[in-house]
C-alpha cells in the first residue's frame, strides 16, 4: 500500500488544519550570523553605557559546573559585562573582566563612584588594584543572610543542648495505677480532694 499523501481526516470527515492563520515562529531556530552578534553586543553596551550611574554590582553566579561572573549597573539594573566560567573563579579572572570593562569606560570617559559586592574574598584586592579610591561596600542582603544563618546555627545549638538537659519520659499517655482508674469508673474523688459524685 502506498503511503498517503494528503492530510489526515478528521473526526467528521474534514480535513485538520492548523487554526492559527500566522506562520509557525523562527525565532531561535538559528543563530545570527557573525555581523549580527557583533552588531548585538556592541549596540547592547551603548546603550547601557549612556545612561551609566557609576555605581557598579558585582557577583558570581553558579550553574552546575560553570560559573558567570557579572557586573551589573546597580541602579539602571543593566548587566554590563560577564563571562562564563568552566571553573570556579579566581583573582585572575576577576582581574582579566575588570581591566577589560575598565577599557570600555575610558573609551567612553565614564567613572565609577562605587562597588558593591557580597561578602566574598574574591573581590577586596583586586579592586584595590583598579579602583583605589572607589567605595566598595558588601550587598545588604547578603550581610542579613549572614546574620540569619548565624542565628539559625546558635538556636541549633541552643536546642541540643536543652534537649540534653530535660529528662527523657516514656512515650505515650501516662500510665494510672488500679485505684485512679477504678475510681474513676465510680465518679469518687481521688483521696485529699473533696467532692465526689451527686
Amino acid at each position: 500500500m502506498a503511503s498517503p499523501t494528503a492530510p489526515p481526516v478528521g473526526t467528521y470527515g474534514v480535513t485538520t488544519a492548523s487554526s492559527c492563520p500566522t506562520p509557525p515562529s523562527k525565532t531561535g531556530s538559528r543563530l545570527p550570523g557573525k555581523k549580527n552578534l557583533h552588531s548585538l553586543s556592541t549596540t547592547y553596551r551603548d546603550e547601557a553605557l549612556a545612561g551609566f550611574s557609576g555605581y557598579l554590582a558585582i557577583d558570581e553566579v553558579y550553574d552546575g559546573p560553570f560559573c558567570v561572573l557579572s557586573i551589573v549597573d546597580n541602579r539602571a539594573f543593566r548587566r554590563l559585562a560577564f563571562r562564563v566560567l568552566e571553573h570556579d573563579p579566581d583573582q585572575e579572572d576577576l582581574r582579566s573582566l575588570l581591566a577589560d570593562f575598565q577599557a570600555e569606560l575610558d573609551r567612553r570617559s565614564l567613572v565609577v563612584h562605587g562597588i558593591t559586592t557580597d561578602g566574598s574574598s574574591l573581590y577586596p584586592k583586586v579592586l584595590k588594584e583598579l579602583w583605589p579610591k572607589t567605595p566598595h561596600q558588601i550587598c545588604v542582603f547578603h550581610v542579613l543572610k549572614e546574620i540569619t544563618k548565624g542565628v539559625l546555627r546558635a538556636l541549633a545549638k541552643l536546642r541540643k543542648e536543652l534537649a540534653k538537659q530535660i529528662p527523657k519520659l516514656p512515650r505515650g499517655r501516662p500510665r494510672q495505677d488500679k485505684q485512679s482508674r477504678a475510681r474513676a469508673r465510680l465518679g469518687q474523688a481521688p483521696p485529699g480532694k473533696a467532692g465526689g459524685t451527686v
